[in-house]
C-alpha cells in the first residue's frame, strides 16, 4: 500500500535497490517489497492460512490513501487532525510490527518458538496498541522534501536509531527515551 505513494509517475514505477549485490532496477509496488506468503500462518487445523492477517491489515491499509494525500500537502504552520495523527501512528505501528528484521529479533529472542508463533505475538502486540500509545507520547517533526526532491524508503521504513554509540547488544528499541524514529 505504502509504496505505490512512493511511486514516481502514472505508471506507479519505483526503483528498487538490492543491497546484496548492489543492483537498481525499475519496478512496481506489486513487484517489490513484499514477500508472498509473508503473513500466512498455519491455522488450527494445520492448514495454511494466506488471508487472515492481511484481512485485518485492510482496515488499516484502506486509511493510508487519505493520510498520504493530506501529508504530501501539508503546509509548514499546519495542526495535523487528530484523526490522521491516530491513521500515522497506527500504521508505523503496524510498519514496525510487522517487517522482516522485527520478526528476525522476535525470532532470535524466542528460539524455541516457531515463526508463526513469533509473528502473532507481534501483532497482538500491536492490537494492543501500546507502540501506537508510545509512538503518539513522543515529539513529532515531519521533514518536508524540497521542491523536485523525494524521499526513499525501505522493507523497514519505521527504523530506530539509537542516540549514541553505547547501546547495549548494539541495538535499540521504540521504547528508548533516546530513540529517534
Amino acid at each position: 500500500v505504502y509504496l505505490r505513494e512512493f511511486a514516481s509517475n502514472r505508471k506507479k514505477e519505483l526503483w528498487e535497490y538490492d543491497l546484496r549485490n548492489g543492483s537498481a532496477n525499475k519496478s512496481t509496488p506489486q513487484k517489490c517489497g513484499c514477500q508472498d506468503g509473508y503473513h500466512s500462518i498455519h491455522s488450527a487445523n494445520g492448514v495454511r492460512d494466506g488471508d487472515s492477517i492481511e484481512k485485518a491489515f485492510r482496515s488499516i491499509e484502506n486509511r493510508s490513501p487519505k493520510l498520504f494525500r493530506f501529508l504530501r500537502n501539508i503546509q509548514r504552520t499546519e495542526v495535523i487532525p487528530v484523526q490522521i495523527k491516530a491513521n500515522m501512528l497506527m500504521l508505523a505501528a503496524l510498519f514496525r510490527s510487522r517487517n522482516p528484521k522485527t520478526v528476525h529479533t522476535l525470532q532470535k529472542l524466542f528460539p524455541t518458538e516457531t515463526r508463526d508463533s513469533v509473528l502473532v505475538k507481534s501483532l497482538r502486540a500491536l492490537s494492543k496498541g501500546d507502540l501506537q500509545e508510545l509512538f503518539g507520547r513522543m515529539h513529532w517533526v515531519l521533514l518536508l522534501a524540497p521542491e523536485g526532491k523525494q524521499f526513499f524508503t525501505s522493507d523497514d521504513p519505521v527504523c530506530c536509531w539509537p542516540p549514541d554509540e553505547r547501546e547495549p547488544l548494539g541495538t535499540v528499541g521504540p521504547a528508548n527515551e533516546h530513540v529517534e524514529i
